[in-house]
This record gives C-alpha cells, sequence and structure tokens, in this order.
C-alpha cells in the first residue's frame, strides 16, 4: 500500500486506533533501526574511532576498492561508465582516484534508474523510497535494509560522546504529523 494511501486511512481512523498505530509504528521503527546490525556496527564504529589516521585511510580506500569492483561486475551504469573511461576497477585504488569517475547526476539516476541497482543484490534486501521533491521533482532511491542501522549507530556513537546511551530517556523534535492536518 503507497504511503498516500496508508495516510488517508490513517487520518480515517478514530484518535485511539490512531495512538495504536503509532505504537505499532514506532516499534517497527526501532525493530528495523536497532537490531544486530546496528550493535554490531556501534561496537565497530567505538572501536575503529582509536585507529590512526593511516588505518582509517586503508580502511577507507579498501571499502572504496570493494564497492568499485562489486558496482562494476554487478550495475550495468557503472560498468559503462568504466568501459567508456578504459578504467577498470583496480584503476580506482584509493579516494585521490574519484575525479577519474563523473559525478552522479539527479537527472542520471531519474533516466538510468534501473541500470543503477546492482544485480548481485538480492530484492529481498532493498528498500526503496523517494524523497520529497522540495528541490523539483521526486526522485526514487533505493538503499540496503542494513543502511537505518548502520545510519543510527553512527548518530549513536556521536551521541555517546557527549555522554547519552541508547537506553537513556531522551527527546527528538521531528517533522513528522501524528495528528492527521484537517482542510
Amino acid at each position: 500500500m503507497s504511503s498516500s494511501r496508508l495516510l488517508r486511512v490513517y487520518a480515517r481512523l478514530p484518535v485511539w486506533l490512531q495512538n495504536v498505530a503509532c505504537t505499532l509504528e514506532g516499534l517497527r521503527m526501532r525493530r528495523q533501526r536497532y537490531n544486530r546490525t546496528f550493535r554490531a556496527t556501534l561496537a565497530f564504529l567505538e572501536q575503529s574511532q582509536q585507529w590512526s589516521l593511516e588505518e582509517l585511510r586503508e580502511y577507507q580506500n579498501e571499502q572504496l576498492r570493494r564497492m568499485v569492483g562489486h558496482a562494476y561486475e554487478t550495475v550495468p551504469y557503472y560498468r559503462e561508465v568504466l568501459d567508456e573511461r578504459h578504467l577498470r576497477p583496480a584503476d580506482i585504488r584509493t579516494v585521490a582516484d574519484l575525479p577519474k569517475l563523473p559525478v552522479l547526476e539527479k537527472q542520471t539516476v531519474r533516466e538510468r534508474y534501473d541500470d543503477l541497482l546492482s544485480r548481485g543484490w538480492p530484492a529481498r534486501r532493498r528498500v526503496h523510497y523517494q524523497t520529497g521533491g522540495t528541490t523539483g521533482t521526486a526522485m526514487r532511491l533505493v538503499t540496503d535494509i542494513d543502511a537505518s542501522p548502520w545510519m543510527w549507530a553512527t548518530v549513536w556513537r556521536h551521541r555517546r560522546r557527549f555522554g547519552i546511551d541508547v537506553r537513556d530517556p531522551f527527546i527528538v523534535f521531528a517533522g513528522r504529523d501524528v495528528v492527521p492536518l484537517s482542510d
């Protein structure tokens, strides 16, 4: 069911059922954010923040090489881009090599969306969403199911530096409508 349709259904629910829906959505979000991947990633991030600058750069470059190799092997757009430039994955070794690749433009994402999806990534791991379109036209995007736990682990590593832990009570002011706005 599309999110706009879900919002219309939600708006017609009695308030007590909206409260139940909000609670269930909160539990779903918590499970999605703070799962096993989150815990492992947070432990990794806290350990890696002790690394030297050289160790961090080597890790960054190693991840870059893995990503470029994966993209070349499984993403039609990047295979085409590297082939057009007579490049192989081995030509992108460090962050300093990134200017050899073009900047990915919004228009390219819109026009080549399917060609930007990895053929080597299972569909069950993909999370599809779209931007709000505040700068013009909304964009369809896809990410991996582990992207959210990674992002939240990064947020919590930062918060922990200031003495706030995951189980501590806290409040966040965010822009979500809970009570439907009526005309």
